[in-house]
């Protein structure tokens, strides 16, 4: 499953927000996401800043693009690089 949120906050400031479950943590407790490179089919691990949450969703507020597409299902199994069909 992969998902690329975008929403308009109360203030009228534009956030980017990803599912929750897109977010995975290496052993230093670092966020992470597999942001996919549809060209070439890959998925590529990028370490995230998160903010706030809302509801299901949570705030990148650095280390990702906007408009760019995340792996929110299955992406325990991902190693950075992985091929795959992303869509």
């Amino acid at each position: 499953m992969i998902a690329g949120v975008k929403i308009i906050s109360e203030q009228q400031k534009e956030l980017t927000v990803i599912p929750v479950e897109a977010v995975l943590h290496d052993f230093n407790n670092q966020s992470y996401v597999y942001v996919v490179d549809e060209s070439a089919n890959k998925a590529f691990k990028r370490t995230v800043s998160l903010g706030k949450s809302i509801n299901d969703k949570i705030e990148v507020i650095s280390g990702l693009d906007e408009n760019k597409t995340v792996v929110s299902g299955g992406q325990q199994k991902l190693v950075d690089g992985s091929h795959g069909n992303y869509h």
